[in-house]
């Protein structure tokens, strides 16, 4: 499986699958020390699985369900070739590999979809991963109710000026920040954080 992310600048890919490699594995020792294995994954921004695929290695049976815009990309699993958003309609779309993004002046027009409008399944035991780019937060705010749904959700964060807006919504929907892998400074050109976000049973 080909993966997309920073294949114009072969050190930002190199340092981006660090990254990936790094903040799947403190998601996965979190994970751990709660005792939590998932019986479904969704990755949301999934490009090519670069974070989920190593959490597929540690619980092999859960099932995984992609969402991805770009059509260049090759997830594995039940694979939904969406954009994320707040409503349903099209919409602007720029292709960069790992960086593809909702944007005014972009190329292509791709669909776009609220997250609570797919019908997914979503058992006690599953955790997401979003990821899309400057439109996280928009996305977060689509899976409407089913994001309370998830024990887990792993968000990555690459707008400080939208931050309030992620940690506010997560904490509505009953989340509390379980930790926090730090990926700016690196690079200039690689400025966010990833954030997992624990539900605590019942909430």
């Amino acid at each position: 499986m080909r993966n997309h992310t920073y294949t114009r600048n072969p050190l930002d890919y190199l340092i981006a699958k660090f990254h990936a490699s790094r903040t799947a594995g403190a998601t996965l020792d979190a994970c751990r020390e709660l005792g939590f294995r998932a019986e479904l994954v969704v990755d949301c921004g999934a490009n090519a699985n670069q974070v989920t695929r190593y959490w597929l290695r540690e619980w092999p049976d859960a099932k995984l369900v992609s969402i991805e815009a770009n059509r260049n990309c090759r997830p594995a699993g039940q694979v939904i070739h969406t954009a994320l958003g707040s409503t349903n309609g099209t919409a602007r779309f720029h292709l960069d590999g790992g960086r593809s993004h909702i944007d005014q002046d972009g190329g292509v027009t791709v669909t776009v979809k609220r997250f609570d409008s797919l019908g997914l399944d979503i058992p006690e035991r599953s955790i997401v991963k979003v990821d899309c780019e400057t439109s996280t937060y928009e996305a977060l705010l689509g899976m409407g109710a089913e994001l309370s749904k998830f024990r887990l959700a792993h968000v990555e964060v690459n707008n400080d000026d939208l931050a309030p807006r992620i940690y506010g919504l997560m904490a509505e929907r009953g989340f509390t920040a379980h930790r926090v892998t730090d990926a700016s400074g690196w690079r200039r050109s690689i400025s966010f954080y990833d954030v997992l976000f624990l539900r605590e049973a019942g909430r």
